[in-house]
């Protein structure tokens, strides 16, 4: 948030958008393709 905000530039409102969507898109991703080989 600090880096998104103090050296992107982006408001605080902007940064957590940006964040949830990362979150968000990293939860699909692993929930389709399951747990890596040998977990």
């Amino acid at each position: 948030l600090v880096w998104l905000t103090d050296i992107a530039g982006l408001s605080r409102e902007e940064a957590v958008a940006s964040q949830r969507w990362t979150a968000s898109a990293l939860l699909q991703q692993a929930l389709q393709q399951g747990p890596p080989p040998g977990a």
